[in-house]
């Protein structure tokens, strides 16, 4: 497997264009735009007409890609309120296959051979999850926002070695942004299920919001907010970028060295 060269959005506009694959009529920032036909006209059929995968009635599923130059993003939706969608989470958290799921995948693989090299994955929540997945199975970098941890043996449904893929998003082919206290991280660190991949950075909660409310993507802008405005302001000390605010800036070598995600040995068959 190729690793991607490093993405070229940065983490606000991520979290921004996440935020907007619930809201089709939310403003976009920096110029980005819903990429319509015929950019996609190669894409499934039940791609959907323009920008956003048409959502699956049954799973829940839904992902809108967008463009600025030639850069593209594949942002997917997420566990917002939808029972479907914390099904999803609860079946393939105990490693139970999920429709989700392969839809992630193979409309990641449709998108890649489209925007190639381009393209960068984010996600919320479920959509965290669906992206890291997509992230294992193209190569392409993730940037993630209170993201759904995922079984082994979902990786290994795709064929990759679930411990090769965290060693290689742990050294940043993921990046994962927590708020602090928010439901899903609780639960996933309370109960037998899979935490979330990734170089994890930890973001401040909003005041006077509880658990449920620090989940949603208002909560998690909000904290990015603040911590952003002190990464400028240490930026402007040190008169250099960081990582923290542009994936353009990331560990990205200890990354390519894991780029063979798949098993190394045949783990026999699944209990």
């Amino acid at each position: 497997m190729t690793i991607s060269p490093l993405p070229q959005p940065s983490d606000r506009e991520l979290a921004e264009l996440c935020a907007a694959v619930y809201d089709p009529s939310a403003q976009l920032v920096a110029d980005w735009q819903r990429v319509w036909e015929p950019v996609l006209r190669h894409l499934p059929a039940d791609g959907g007409e323009g920008p956003t995968a048409k959502p699956d009635e049954k799973s829940g599923f839904k992902a809108t890609v967008f463009q600025k130059d030639d850069a593209a993003v594949l942002a997917f939706a997420g566990s917002e309120s939808e029972f479907r969608d914390w099904l999803t989470n609860l079946k393939q958290g105990i490693g139970l296959d999920t429709a989700q799921y392969r839809q992630a995948v193979s409309f990641a693989q449709e998108c890649k051979v489209h925007f190639g090299e381009n393209l960068t994955l984010t996600g919320h929540s479920l959509g965290g999850g669906l992206a890291t997945l997509a992230c294992a199975a193209t190569g392409t970098p993730a940037v993630v926002f209170n993201p759904a941890g995922v079984h082994g043996r979902t990786f290994k449904r795709i064929g990759v070695d679930p411990e090769k893929f965290r060693a290689a998003a742990d050294a940043g082919l993921v990046r994962a942004y927590v708020v602090k206290g928010e439901v899903l991280d609780r639960v996933q660190s309370i109960l037998p299920i899979p935490e979330a991949v990734g170089s994890r950075i930890d973001i401040p909660a909003p005041p006077g919001v509880g658990m449920i409310g620090r989940h949603k993507m208002g909560a998690t802008m909000r904290g990015m907010d603040l911590v952003m405005s002190a990464v400028e302001i240490e930026e402007r000390k040190l008169a250099r970028p960081s990582p923290s605010t542009n994936p353009a800036v990331y560990r990205q070598e200890k990354g390519r060295e894991q780029a063979d995600l798949r098993p190394a040995v045949d783990h026999g068959p699944e209990v």
